[in-house]
């Protein structure tokens, strides 16, 4: 089978997961063509040493750019007919390219995502059913997960690069509000890494940045979807969520600036007391 599939892989200092993630590619029942690796000016330059089956090609950026301009350069710089992209801290099951190589060509799809474990059945393909569920539950599909025309993921302007986090659920927005061909799946094909470090999901002055610019940007669309209630609720979780992480790692690194500002801002909403009961009540399972 012709090989018509690249891999985008952004990356800054972590040498070694980037290698488990390169195995994992390396492990695909259907190989890519090529995998560019995207170093987001890493302290250490990024290297390869040893032979993959699939070429590798690396960009280095001059200076720290973030993962939004690191994905669209990648894209840039591709000339296949599909683009994937693979987190440096994630791994593949070893048929997922070649499980989403066959709903592309059976569908002719522009968009496919995998490991949409809340779906109520196993293909979804109504963009606005999707929209609603990502929103209600808070729940987006991971970039790790997903698979495109190259030349449609352009069309779309790819990642918001003013978003230095919060980028993997906007793109989803602008996916779904588009005109273009979409499924998502139940079906597992990630391992994602919950943490690793250096994840700038627990910078906190970028988050809160980020985390701002993503819910002004896209509330008249939110609201179009969604009530009072619901548009309230949801813009709760988000910060919630968004914040969690931060304020582990603010505990873990005894970081007293973040703490001063972070906590009373998660004390004030009711969704961090359900997610703080829930995380007790799984540690007493």
């Amino acid at each position: 089978m012709k090989r018509d599939i690249d891999i985008i892989i952004p990356v800054k200092d972590r040498q070694e997961l980037l290698l488990n993630a390169l195995d994992s590619i390396n492990s695909q029942k259907l190989l890519p063509e090529k995998v560019i690796i995207v170093d987001d000016c890493s302290k250490k330059r990024i290297f390869i040493n040893k032979a993959y089956n699939f070429k590798v090609k690396i960009l280095r950026n001059k200076i720290n750019k973030g993962v939004s301009f690191s994905r669209n350069k990648g894209v840039r710089n591709s000339r296949n007919k599909y683009v994937s992209f693979l987190d440096s801290d994630d791994t593949w099951i070893k048929d997922k390219l070649k499980f989403q190589h066959k709903l592309l060509m059976k569908y002719n799809l522009d968009f496919l995502s995998t490991d949409l474990i809340f779906l109520e059945k196993k293909y979804e393909n109504n963009k606005i059913y999707l929209l609603k569920k990502f929103l209600l539950l808070n729940s987006f599909p991971n970039p790790s997960s997903i698979i495109f025309k190259r030349k449609v993921f352009l069309k779309i302007g790819g990642f918001d690069e003013k978003l230095k986090t919060c980028e993997d659920n906007d793109i989803w927005i602008k996916i779904l509000s588009s005109k273009f061909k979409i499924l998502s799946t139940i079906e597992r094909k990630v391992i994602i890494n919950k943490f690793s470090e250096g994840q700038l999901s627990r910078n906190f002055f970028l988050r809160e940045q980020s985390v701002k610019r993503f819910l002004n940007k896209n509330k008249t669309l939110f609201s179009k979807h969604l009530n009072n209630n619901e548009l309230e609720k949801f813009e709760e979780m988000y910060e919630t969520k968004a914040y969690i992480p931060i304020l582990k790692k603010a505990l873990f690194k005894f970081e007293i600036k973040v703490l001063i500002i972070l906590l009373p801002r998660l004390l004030s909403k009711k969704f961090f007391y359900k997610r703080f009961f829930n995380f007790f009540l799984k540690k007493l399972a």
